[in-house]
């Protein structure tokens, strides 16, 4: 099943059938943002036996030919499949990247795969390819088995539970930022590419609702 999380009534701002629609009334959604809501959909799913997952944003969609990416979709194309999109050309490396975006959190990102290392030797090799490239899985969307949303909830926890970052960073939704980062940690290390499915996403204007002229939902 594909759960559209929202903050606000009204975010929604495209039609996607059979989907869940989540609100986020975590008590630290200023922090986590999306990702606050992950426990809840995780046990919602198992308690309603679904075989996949899948997370969009309020505005933001994966797509294929422009089209929103649906539940059918996803059946006729492989439920087995991991599908995400992309997001290359990142100036410097992730590393220089994120220090430049978001400097009150400079190294928050460096420090954190260094404490993955650490945690998790068998990641070393996918933190080191993610720092130095310019590749990005970005936006916390994604379709995947529910076997397989579980083990990367619980990955993705175990290292953030580890993150402290200041409420007063000045950055929204710190943690979200991160995960990002973290998911595409994820993918590198566990998948193969025949494994994934990379497709396109769609940005929709948070006022008239139209489709934004940007690549793969990436802000200007």
């Amino acid at each position: 099943m594909i759960y559209q999380i929202y903050r606000n009534d009204g975010d929604i701002k495209y039609e996607l059938p059979n989907s869940i629609k989540v609100k986020n009334c975590t008590e630290d959604a200023e922090m986590y943002g999306d990702i606050g809501t992950y426990k809840f959909i995780l046990n919602h799913a198992k308690e309603n036996k679904f075989g996949i997952v899948g997370i969009y944003q309020a505005r933001r969609c994966l797509s294929i030919n422009f089209n929103p990416l649906d539940y059918d979709t996803v059946i006729r194309l492989g439920s087995d499949k991991i599908y995400h999109t992309t997001f290359f050309g990142l100036n410097n490396g992730n590393s220089t990247f994120w220090d430049e975006a978001h400097p009150t959190l400079k190294d928050v990102l460096v420090n954190t795969t260094l404490m993955i290392r650490k945690m998790m030797p068998e990641y070393a090799n996918a933190t080191e390819q993610f720092i130095y490239s310019n590749i990005m899985f970005p936006h916390n969307m994604f379709v995947m088995p529910i076997t397989e949303f579980e083990k990367y909830y619980e990955w993705l926890f175990k290292i953030l539970d580890n993150v402290k970052i200041n409420p007063n960073c000045g950055v929204p939704k710190p943690y979200s930022l991160l995960a990002e980062r973290l998911f595409t940690i994820w993918c590198m290390h566990n998948y193969l590419p025949k494994d994934q499915v990379f497709t396109n996403a769609i940005a929709y204007d948070k006022t008239t609702g139209e489709i934004k002229d940007n690549f793969n939902a990436i802000s200007d």
